[in-house]
């Protein structure tokens, strides 16, 4: 929603929409009714979920709440700010890693991705589209 927003808003008006994406801070947002559940037992001690719970029991949040807001006051100064912003170390690695790993994937993939095109469309219709979303 964000990204078409701001792709759809007049240059003129002068207002761009951020995705603010937090790592962890110690608030009472878990206390206000979250509902927690521990992982199913079908998950091995060893699977991904179960470590992450674990190392986030682990660590006191990384992020203070002072310095987000000062962050957030920032970046809304800013005259072309990115559609994403993470705030925290932790937020930054798991987006980096994740975008990481999706760019291996389709690299990885990318013939068969390329596979599904119309006959005669090719890699020259990324000029087409990188023109368009700029």
């Amino acid at each position: 929603f964000t990204q078409a927003f701001n792709h759809e808003m007049p240059p003129g008006f002068n207002i761009k929409g951020i995705i603010i994406e937090p790592g962890g801070f110690p608030t009472n947002w878990a206390k206000g009714g979250m509902v927690s559940f521990p992982p199913h037992p079908a998950y091995p001690e060893d699977s991904p979920v179960r470590k992450f719970l674990k190392m986030r029991e682990s660590i006191v949040p990384l992020g203070v709440i002072s310095k987000a807001a000062q962050a957030m006051i920032q970046i809304s100064g800013e005259p072309d700010p990115p559609l994403r912003l993470q705030l925290g170390t932790d937020a930054w690695g798991v987006v980096q890693f994740s975008a990481n790993r999706t760019l291996k994937d389709q690299e990885k993939w990318a013939e068969l991705s390329h596979s599904t095109n119309r006959d005669g469309v090719g890699l020259e219709y990324l000029d087409k589209l990188k023109e368009a979303l700029h």
